[in-house]
């Protein structure tokens, strides 16, 4: 589907220059890069759409809930507003970390994931229904996960792949 892949590893490139990511974990990420691409692939032919710019970010973000002590989550991967190329566009980040552990199923479930919140946002800002994208004060676990899963559109209306949808559900 996709003439160019679109994926910047701009970051990880200067944390392995710099050091910051030592040499074990900067060639164990690059090992996996063919599982992703496997995973961007298989949501295009799925979707029948380009996949989004993807990103790399060699440290995980942890979430700390204010309500809860000792409550937190991390996010192996997350759909935001990225420079690409000189525009601001919906983009997927994937966490270097979540890259180099993750089982294969569990990366292609995330990338679908992901990409269901990029197709939510493309409709949102298409619209110009900003406030759409504001939720909540993300402030317990709950919280979290419902934002979560209100910020998507529902897999079977743009996944034409059971197996894919199954693994969303999982």
């Amino acid at each position: 589907m996709s003439l160019e892949r679109r994926i910047s590893f701009d970051k990880v490139y200067e944390y392995g220059e710099k050091g910051i990511i030592g040499k074990e974990e900067f060639t164990s990420f690059f090992e996996r890069i063919p599982l992703v691409e496997k995973a961007l692939r298989e949501t295009e032919e799925a979707s029948g759409l380009q996949y989004p710019p993807v990103f790399f970010e060699p440290v995980l973000t942890v979430i700390r809930y204010p309500s809860s002590t000792f409550s937190g989550a991390v996010i192996y991967a997350a759909c935001r507003l990225m420079e690409y190329r000189g525009e601001l566009q919906p983009s997927v980040v994937f966490y270097v970390p979540f890259v180099i552990f993750s089982r294969e199923e569990t990366l292609r479930a995330c990338a679908v994931h992901e990409f269901l919140h990029y197709i939510y946002i493309t409709k949102v800002l298409s619209k110009g229904n900003y406030m759409d994208l504001v939720g909540e004060r993300l402030d317990s676990v709950e919280v979290h996960q419902a934002y979560d899963d209100t910020h998507t559109v529902p897999p079977s209306q743009w996944i034409r792949n059971a197996e894919l949808v199954e693994l969303l559900k999982k």
